[in-house]
């Protein structure tokens, strides 16, 4: 709602200063009531019109506009909402006053995101993969990463942390392009997409290791640099076996 009331301001503003202002203004509102509204009737744009060519020119040039705002907005509201943006939005509003405490925060958030990538790239390994040991290792990254969340959940809730309740945009990219690849072709982009993802994934736990502020959250971060560093030989190994 606020959107719409900030188009129609919007085009008000046009209105003042042009000849088109009367048309907009109707004659059972008061003076005060005028004041106040801030919202334009649709239906004053099919008044008849008897005025000079520039004027009306103008007139559905500003209606055109009008119905292409709120197209433009009716289309962005249907698009998908980003889970780990809105997550990062929620916790930033918390901890807006400690640039530190926030970067510890978008920590958490972006590994939540991230195990929740390998739980639903893991399940799918394990229906469209042909390889034996793919699909094995799709059964490991769901098994370990499921694992890694919980302890991730119960970590946020301790420090007032909101999580994604879905992989973000970018992972859910990955996932959807998986998605549409079965047997040979899903084993080959599935580990080249595990190792990138899990060297990713340890340079970023590193860093929050060596540079993070909160102590649990460090800890958190350095015990699972290991286990990553397992996952991404064995993808490595089972990615070069397929070539």
């Amino acid at each position: 709602m606020q959107v719409y009331t900030t188009i129609n301001a919007f085009l008000l503003s046009i209105m003042r200063h042009s000849n088109f202002r009367h048309r907009f203004q109707t004659t059972t509102t008061t003076p005060a009531q005028s004041a106040t509204n801030t919202c334009l009737p649709w239906h004053t744009f099919f008044k008849p019109l008897q005025t000079k060519p520039a004027q009306m020119k103008l007139y559905y040039t500003v209606a055109t506009v009008y119905f292409l705002m709120l197209f433009a907005v009716a289309c962005n509201s249907n698009k998908p909402a980003d889970s780990e943006a809105q997550a990062n939005e929620s916790n930033e509003n918390k901890f807006n006053s400690n640039e530190k405490s926030e970067e510890d925060t978008r920590f958490v958030v972006e590994a939540a995101s991230g195990g929740l990538l390998e739980v639903t790239l893991g399940n799918l390994a394990q229906q469209n993969a042909a390889a034996a040991p793919v699909k094995e290792y799709g059964q490991s990254m769901a098994m370990d990463h499921s694992k890694a969340n919980q302890e991730l959940q119960y970590l946020a809730e301790k420090k007032n942390i909101t999580l994604p309740t879905k992989p973000g945009a970018d992972h859910q990219k990955l996932i959807d392009e998986l998605t549409q690849k079965k047997g040979a072709a899903f084993d080959k982009a599935y580990m080249q997409a595990m190792v990138e993802d899990h060297e990713e994934d340890i340079a970023h736990f590193q860093k929050q290791a060596d540079t993070g502020t909160d102590v649990e959250i460090k800890a958190f971060a350095q015990g699972k640099i290991r286990i990553l560093q397992h996952h991404l030989d064995m993808a490595k190994a089972i990615h070069a076996s397929l070539k």
